[in-house]
């Protein structure tokens, strides 16, 4: 399953109990604070060091559970899940029930532009094809060969990032890269006709 239903180190898992012990009527204002900057750092260091004074938490413990609230909401964001679904996996990391109901009432409202956020960055961050070249290259002949012409594909291709790719490929590999190409297009046909 995913990081939602099983923390991803040793501090996530130290964490669950905090979780559980958190004040139930400060855990709304810092869940909210979370969903809300979509990122692991929602606090500075000076409102971490305050958090854990009110709440009778080390500095590591602060971090750990934040880190545990930021990986929850993100994959559940990542993998779109339903509240009910949420509360499920939730249950299954041994999250109080009561600290379930709240972080599934939370998630029922910001879930939505949370998504949001994740869909935008994620189309950002990645890199757009500025420029791409291509030309034939034929072999003739070599002792491989036996006189027989080996044709290949040589492409060049520019990212907006300024990273280049070169790449060659004989008629094989061209053929089942353009079958690939064809599916992903496929894919985005039907998303875009998608009501």
């Amino acid at each position: 399953m995913s990081a939602v239903a099983r923390p991803q180190d040793a501090s996530e898992t130290q964490a669950i109990p905090l979780l559980c012990a958190f004040p139930l009527d400060k855990l709304p204002l810092l869940l909210q604070r979370i969903l809300a900057a979509h990122t692991a750092s929602a606090f500075t260091m000076d409102e971490e060091r305050q958090l854990g004074e009110m709440c009778g938490l080390t500095e590591a413990q602060v971090t750990a559970l934040l880190k545990l609230l930021h990986s929850i909401f993100a994959e559940a964001g990542r993998r779109r899940l339903a509240s009910p679904v949420l509360a499920q996996e939730l249950q299954a990391l041994g999250v109080a029930s009561a600290t379930c109901d709240i972080m599934t009432q939370l998630w029922v409202q910001e879930q939505t532009k949370y998504e949001a956020v994740l869909v935008e960055r994620s189309s950002h961050h990645a890199p757009t094809l500025l420029e791409a070249q291509w030309r034939l290259h034929v072999t003739m002949a070599d002792t491989a060969t036996k006189g027989t012409a080996t044709p290949t594909a040589l492409f060049h291709i520019k990212q907006s990032d300024g990273e280049g790719w070169h790449m060659q490929m004989d008629h094989g590999e061209l053929h089942q890269f353009l079958t690939q190409l064809d599916a992903i297009q496929d894919q985005l046909d039907a998303l875009a006709a998608a009501p």
